[in-house]
């Protein structure tokens, strides 16, 4: 198992700290449980030791990054801190929500029209209002329009952008060293992959839970859209019948229906209703696409499965194995009463990456899997059914009686004119009223495509001889081609005197209405059946149409259909390919499984404990950290102490620094006492400046090769500029060659928070300059400096002899006690003995920090003394006497 380390941040997003199982000494963390859904939730929880020391920085709004499987960065708010204690032993429970949420959920998107925008400038937009959160790669998409009508996060608005284009997002963060670079946001068509790993109940699948809820389910969906000016909604009546396989809409309904829904989940044949309310859509096509997406999430029960997994992936290292969120895979459990067989895909995963065995999915989009021998079969079988009751409801009165309905007679285009009526077209049908008897069902279809104008009427009441078909009326007709039908029963003609039958198509009330009428078929019965030509249009006539679906009967029965696919040259050839019974048969069984997992566990218990095994592996690293420590001790000791650099925070004021120009000072707030220092170095914005030090080191090591040094320290820029927008260190050999400048130039901008410069070097002189530098057009502080031998930058400490704090100073220029309240201090070094006060000047009447007592020579010099009793000198003394007769000072002479 990879040993997965947890960054420890603090709530600026600095790295502080690490937890890891991999060594000894470092924090450990158990119990960890990563819990990540498709819908958005992202969450990661754990447990540490109370006693360890570094379970302190775990901290409220803290943060932590962790890597999942597959190489990714993930960062995690800390939101809740609990301590408690089990078994005698004390933990802290840490719990973390990601915090992308938290970060774009304070980011605000204003109201906004978009017109016709690809997913890339959407996102682009929305991101903009974002400073810390980037997009990456973003998949093309046709363009749309996309409304946000209210001020709402940002996170909100790129949630609605995944939907509106039918995409999915996650989160991810990019380190450098141990510090965040970059803040990913990442789109993807859909998350995961098809892999179909197999899970089975007593191997690799533990348990299996299924839950299915009803509540939200419907057969049509009402779809409403935005109002309009009067506040009147937009809705789905002005959109004309259509049809697109399972779903539907009448001509003139505000609703879309779904047949199979209809069939077996309506209340006695009637639909169950459910409204679907879109506040961007201001088109019917568009209010059309919304409210059939959202019907086909609802004509189903909500099923999902929980199940608990073995890994493999991780266990033994089977790639196959492989486990992700989003990806479809298969469940088989055979241990319930209904077998479950189901393919689905992982909407919600549960990871631990302290342990192996302990995850769980929930899958959604689930559908049965059956055990098909062959794709070829599943498509014939497809075919068969669709065409099923076509076939059992063929009969002669499904044929198109309107001879020569594919000529140009009939094929009319817009902006026909006949009489004085523009948008008439008249057709001669009177072949077809011979073919007819009164009471006869018949169904005439046709296809439209209207240009302009709404409403239709198709009818044979100017001119008809024997039969009257009557009249029907269209309303509401939309602008996309579609195919209409209107049946009705054959009348008595109550008109004398006609010698020809017409059908006639007529935009009734505005003469400017523009259309085309195409593909007319006139058939027998009340089922409007897909356009064929008239048998006598054909040049191959259907003789015996009766015979033919004799002929359909016998070739369609089981047996044949079995006869006719397995004896198919194709078929066997296929088949060939395919596992038989004997295959099948030869496939492990339960106990072979058991057989395998528990040879499994041998084999990875002797990785453990073999020889060469993971146990040895450790030992062997736990010796090179012991013998890597020993040679850390021994660099400490022959560098005479870790940090080189003297006064490093400046707590000192500028001590063993030379101010060179400029003005930089020392500094003490509580910024840096957060960072862990308590004090640094600043220069304020139009002042700049910089100071030096001058550090003795050693060229070479023991062996006489160069010796490495590394730097290190803290900056924070708030301020940066193109000129003179500088700020850094710069470190400088013994001939005046500066070797680097570490730090943030001028117009490359300002830090996030505090940065850790580093810098490794060697060089043949036994001296060099450290320079902390500040330009006049930046504003900066730096603290935490650091200098030690090695290549490898160690964690700060004061040098060799010093302690700082804000109470007392020590190094080898003395001591220095302060009193932080009355501003007075006592210094103690190899040229003084004095105390300082601060005093009221009585001339000028400011406040400076006077010299109060000190030690010259044998003499103490004092400003002002306060004796409360008596005070002796040699062979006489000074004493307050308070008598009926004095008051005041004597002098006595001393016994």
């Amino acid at each position: 198992m990879d040993l997965k380390l947890i960054f420890i941040l603090d709530y600026q997003q600095n790295t502080v700290g690490v937890a890891s199982n991999g060594s000894p000494f470092s924090l450990p963390y158990f119990e960890d449980v990563h819990d990540e859904t498709l819908d958005g939730v992202n969450t990661y929880s754990f447990s540490v030791p109370c006693d360890h020391p570094d379970s302190a920085l775990f901290v409220v709004e803290g943060h932590v990054i962790i890597t999942n499987l597959d190489g990714e960065q993930l960062l995690f708010t800390i939101k809740e801190v609990s301590e408690g204690s089990s078994d005698g032993k004390r933990t802290k429970d840490v719990y973390c929500e990601e915090t992308a949420v938290s970060e774009l959920l304070t980011d605000v998107q204003r109201p906004a029209k978009l017109k016709g925008v690809t997913l890339e400038s959407a996102v682009n937009t929305v991101v903009s209002n974002s400073a810390e959160w980037k997009v990456t790669d973003i998949p093309n998409t046709d363009s749309q329009d996309v409304e946000f009508t209210d001020y709402i996060t940002v996170l909100e608005a790129l949630r609605q952008l995944m939907t509106n284009f039918n995409m999915e997002m996650y989160f991810t963060v990019s380190l450098q060293g141990t510090q965040i670079v970059d803040k990913q946001i990442n789109i993807v068509e859909q998350r995961g992959d098809v892999t179909d790993v197999r899970f089975d109940y007593t191997h690799d699948l533990k348990s299996v839970t299924r839950r299915e809820n009803s509540e939200n389910v419907v057969t049509a969906l009402i779809g409403v859209g935005k109002g309009n000016s009067t506040s009147t909604r937009l809705d789905l009546t002005a959109q004309g019948a259509w049809e697109d396989g399972d779903f539907y809409h009448e001509a003139g309904a505000d609703w879309i229906g779904s047949y199979s829904a209809l069939q077996q989940w309506g209340n006695n044949g009637r639909h169950r209703f459910g409204v679907f309310v879109s506040d961007n859509a201001d088109t019917v096509k568009e209010l059309q696409r919304q409210t059939l997406r959202e019907l086909k999430n609802r004509i189903e029960p909500s099923v999902t499965y929980s199940s608990s997994v073995t890994n493999l992936e991780r266990l033994t290292g089977y790639e196959a194995k492989k486990l992700r969120i989003g990806d479809t895979i298969s469940v088989n459990d055979y241990s319930f009463a209904n077998p479950i067989v189901i393919s689905g895909r992982v909407k919600g995963l549960k990871r631990s990456y302290s342990r192996n065995d302990a995850d769980t999915v929930d899958l959604g989009s689930y559908k049965a899997r059956t055990l098909s021998s062959n794709s070829q079969i599943k498509d014939l079988q497809n075919i068969i059914s669709k065409n099923q009751d076509k076939w059992n409801t063929t009969y002669v009165g499904a044929r198109n009686l309107l001879e020569g309905s594919d000529t140009d007679d009939y094929r009319k285009a817009i902006d026909q004119t006949v009489g004085t009526y523009k948008a008439f077209i008249q057709f001669d049908i009177t072949h077809v009223d011979a073919k007819l008897s009164v009471g006869d069902t018949v169904t005439i279809s046709f296809d439209v495509q209207m240009e302009k104008g709404t409403h239709l009427e198709v009818y044979d009441k100017n001119n008809y001889i024997g039969k009257y078909f009557g009249v029907k009326t269209f309303d509401n007709i939309g602008t996309e081609k579609q195919r209409l039908y209107w049946t009705f029963t054959v009348q008595n003609n109550t008109k004398a005197g006609k010698t020809a039958h017409t059908l006639d198509f007529y935009a009734a009330d505005v003469y400017d209405d523009r259309f085309t009428i195409d593909q007319i078929k006139i058939e027998k019965g009340a089922v409007a059946t897909d356009y064929t030509k008239a048998p006598e249009d054909v040049d191959t006539n259907l003789n015996d149409l009766g015979q033919q679906v004799t002929d359909i009967d016998g070739r369609t029965t089981p047996d044949v259909i079995v006869d006719t696919i397995v004896y198919n040259e194709a078929f066997t050839s296929i088949m060939n390919g395919k596992a038989n019974v004997e295959d099948i048969s030869d496939m492990a069984t339960g106990e072979q499984i058991t057989q395998a997992m528990a040879e499994t566990v041998q084999y990875v218990d002797g990785r453990l404990d073999g020889e060469g095994g993971v146990i040895a592996g450790i030992n062997e690293v736990s010796s090179a950290l012991e013998k890597t420590a020993s040679e850390i001790n021994a660099r400490f000791g022959s560098s005479g102490g870790v940090n080189l650099i003297r006064n490093s925070i400046g707590f000192a004021e500028l001590d063993f620094w030379d101010l060179k120009g400029g003005n930089v000072m020392s500094v003490q707030n509580p910024d840096l006492e957060q960072l862990g220092f308590g004090s640094g170095f600043h220069s304020d914005l139009g002042v700049g400046g910089y100071i030096e030090q001058k550090v003795n080191i050693n060229p070479t090591n023991a062996d006489g090769n160069p010796q490495k040094h590394s730097l290190s320290f803290w900056l924070k820029k708030t301020v940066d500029n193109l000129t003179s927008g500088w700020a850094g260190v710069d470190v400088w050999d013994a001939t005046g060659q500066k070797l680097a400048f570490v730090g943030k130039a001028a117009g490359a901008g300002t830090t996030n928070g505090w940065e850790l410069g580093l810098f490794t070097f060697e060089t043949p002189y036994n001296e060099v300059t450290i320079r902390v530098s500040f330009g006049a057009n930046a504003e900066a502080t730096i603290s935490g400096l650091m200098l030690n031998v090695g290549d490898i930058a160690l964690q700060w400490q004061h040098a060799n002899g010093e302690m700082y704090n804000t109470n007392i100073k020590f190094n080898m220029n003395g001591i220095k006690v302060i009193n932080q309240q009355t501003n007075s201090q006592t210094v103690i070094s190899p040229t003084e003995f004095s105390g300082y006060a601060e005093v009221v000047n009585d001339d000028t009447g400011e406040r400076t920090l006077d010299r109060i007592f000190t030690l010259n020579g044998d003499t103490t010099e004092v400003t002002k003394l306060d004796v409360d009793q008596e005070m002796k000198m040699q062979s006489i003394a000074m004493r307050q006497i308070t008598n009926a007769i004095n008051n005041g000072w004597g002098w006595i002479a001393q016994e």
